[in-house]
């Protein structure tokens, strides 16, 4: 039995129920096949390749380990996996809705971001930074005051008719620790603290009933450094592009990185960057999130 769900625009067709997406449409059409079967070992064209995965122009392969298994995306409208031995069905629903769904739209010719996104009444802020910077705790923070979450980690952006750069939403779940959850009162009874994601919950967040695509309103990079107080930066210029590359989530191969062109020059010429850094420690949400949501 397949089961649908939407998740960036798309109409997933899987093997199984998944709570961390939104159901379908009875009778809609899918757009991508999920199913289960043999993975090969390796790819024969692979461009790039290392201990991890492999990557190909129409294909991405990942050995994710026994804990989740291996898994192939083809042609941005397949992806196939078989499970690990010792499958941990959390991790293993994690790898396939994060780093193989952010490689099929890849191939679907998206630029993805590592990245969580919220929907301001002006569309949508993208919130990006390294693994630990606090990104789905400023998210989760935001959805909090009103704002409705519309992804988390994974965030793709595409070119509409006009041109103007828009996100699709994404996940309906956000990545917390227990400390982040209780600080922001948010119920986390009975939710599993995954030991492969350094004891983080997926936590339900507020979202809105209807999630259509949304306008890409402003791309906030966040970071931890040795400052005594949140420093904030407009980035502007040439300086726009590093941080942009910085965030994507990757792998690329080079020419696809130039198919998208037009889509990056969208974002460095319409799209407020902001730069902001927070003290390593005993930092406050309040002056960040006042950046973040100023008009």
């Amino acid at each position: 039995m397949s089961h649908l769900h939407l998740a960036h625009g798309l109409v997933l067709s899987l093997p199984f129920a998944c709570d961390e997406l939104a159901a379908a449409s009875p009778g809609a059409i899918p757009d991508v096949m999920i199913c289960e079967g043999h993975v090969p070992p390796a790819l024969d064209d692979a461009r790039l390749r290392d201990a991890t995965h492999e990557a190909s122009p129409n294909a991405y392969l990942m050995r994710a380990g026994p804990g989740a298994g291996q898994f192939l995306a083809e042609r941005g409208n397949r992806i196939l996996f078989q499970r690990g031995p010792q499958c941990d069905e959390a991790l293993f629903r994690h790898v396939l809705l994060n780093p193989m769904l952010a490689a099929l739209l890849r191939q679907r010719d998206l630029l993805v971001l590592h990245a969580s996104g919220v929907v301001s009444p002006d569309g949508v802020v993208l919130i990006c930074g390294d693994s630990g910077a606090g990104k789905s705790t400023t998210a989760a923070a935001m959805t909090r005051l009103g704002w409705p979450l519309h992804t988390d980690d994974v965030s793709a952006l595409s070119l509409d008719r006009t041109e103007i750069i828009e996100v699709p939403a994404g996940a309906r779940h956000v990545h917390l620790f227990e400390e982040a959850s209780d600080a922001l009162a948010l119920d986390s009874r009975g939710l599993a603290r995954n030991a492969w994601h350094r004891m983080k919950m997926a936590v339900p967040a507020f979202v809105e009933p209807v999630r259509p695509p949304r306008r890409l309103r402003r791309i906030v990079h966040l970071e931890r450094g040795l400052v005594a107080a949140v420093r904030i930066e407009r980035v502007t210029g040439r300086a726009k592009l590093p941080l942009l590359m910085h965030s994507v989530y990757g792998p690329y191969l080079v020419e696809a990185i130039a198919a998208r062109a037009m889509l990056v020059s969208r974002a460095l010429q319409s799209v407020e960057m902001l730069r902001i850094t927070r003290p390593d420690t005993d930092w406050t949400m309040d002056r960040v999130l006042a950046a973040i949501m100023a008009d």
